[in-house]
């Protein structure tokens, strides 16, 4: 049993959030481990949801789900309406991206070997795009919808770490540290490195950040650090302007542990975080509040792994703690006054 848990650590240690083992990733065996054995159709309130996405199947949609397994229901459906999804391949779900059309799922079996199954809305396959020949397993895919391409960091069987292009060739990096996030294959994120167009920053934002998050928005690269701060160029990374030191008034180590970026409205950004639950960010003041309701712990101090916006639907992935929805009006940057467990 511990060999495989411990194949199992090397495998998800890089999940969405890039979380360490004390950063909750007994939480995440646990959570994955609870969602293997469910049998009905609702969803447990410790899951963790990693990645969330919409597909439209003939005249239907749904909303799919990686949580370990690959779920989904019927956006006119409810909470209790949730389905597992067998993608052909045994192993746990980590990470997921959709166009609307198709998906892509990344599955990690038990000894740490991956695969990439695919789904056009009829069954579920191996990706018809060949994947790098040293490919181990997908750590994050991401579908941008500027190129309409899907982009996938990956452990190689070398165990160090690349991406891939829209075509799924490797760019030919080589990086001791997971490809934290991602825009596209020229922009993104690893460790202490921001690559943007393709090359290292040379001027990056301070000294000793570890960069998680990046998003593209409004003219803006962002990025955001395990170490409070959050950061933006308009220029290539020539001048960056910061936004930090956030801390979480939880825990031993209070810096705020930035995670994931998602567009909110026109000029809003969600932000979640591994330790403190998630932040708005008004991207013309360029300026951030946390989320104000104590009363829902699970949101206001918990990790948080994804956001999904349907019109003014909005789901939030939690690591542990369930998948939650609310309204969201994009006119007036406010939230409905229900929070739901779906």
């Amino acid at each position: 049993m511990k060999s495989n848990i411990l194949k199992l650590c090397i495998g998800l240690i890089l999940l969405a959030g890039m979380l360490s083992c004390d950063d909750g990733l007994s939480t995440l065996f646990t959570t994955i481990q609870n969602d293997t054995k469910i049998s009905d159709s609702g969803l447990e309130n410790n899951i963790s949801v990693l990645d969330m996405g919409l597909v439209t199947i003939g005249p239907d949609q749904y909303y799919y789900i990686a949580c370990g397994n690959v779920r989904r229901r019927p956006v006119t459906g409810n909470g209790s309406d949730w389905g597992s999804v067998s993608t052909g391949a045994n192993g746990i779900a980590n990470t997921l991206a959709t166009n609307g059309t198709v998906i892509y799922a990344g599955v990690v079996n038990d000894n740490a070997v991956g695969t990439v199954r695919y789904f056009n809305g009829t069954i579920w396959d191996v990706t018809p795009t060949a994947l790098p020949a040293d490919f181990k397993q997908a750590v994050n895919i991401k579908y941008n919808s500027g190129s309409g391409q899907f982009y996938i960091s990956y452990l190689k069987d070398d165990n160090t770490y690349s991406i891939t292009n829209g075509g799924f060739v490797d760019q030919g990096y080589s990086f001791p540290t997971p490809v934290t996030d991602m825009v596209d294959d020229n922009n993104f994120v690893t460790g202490g490195s921001v690559y943007l167009n393709g090359s290292a920053v040379a001027t990056l934002p301070g000294t000793g950040y570890t960069y998680s998050a990046i998003f593209d928005f409004g003219g803006y690269i962002y990025v955001g650090t395990r170490n409070g701060t959050i950061h933006r160029t308009n220029d290539d990374g020539a001048t960056w302007e910061t936004l930090g030191s956030y801390t979480s008034p939880l825990g031993s180590r209070p810096k705020v542990k930035f995670t994931t970026f998602a567009q909110a409205n026109a000029d809003h950004l969600f932000v979640g975080t591994a330790n403190y639950g998630f932040y708005e960010l008004d991207a013309t003041a360029f300026t951030a509040k946390h989320f104000s309701d104590s009363s829902k712990p699970d949101l206001y101090n918990g990790s948080i792994e994804c956001f999904y916006r349907n019109n003014e639907t909005v789901f939030i992935g939690s690591m542990g703690h369930g998948l939650w929805r609310n309204t969201y009006s994009a006119a007036t940057a406010t939230w409905g006054d229900t929070w739901r467990l779906e």
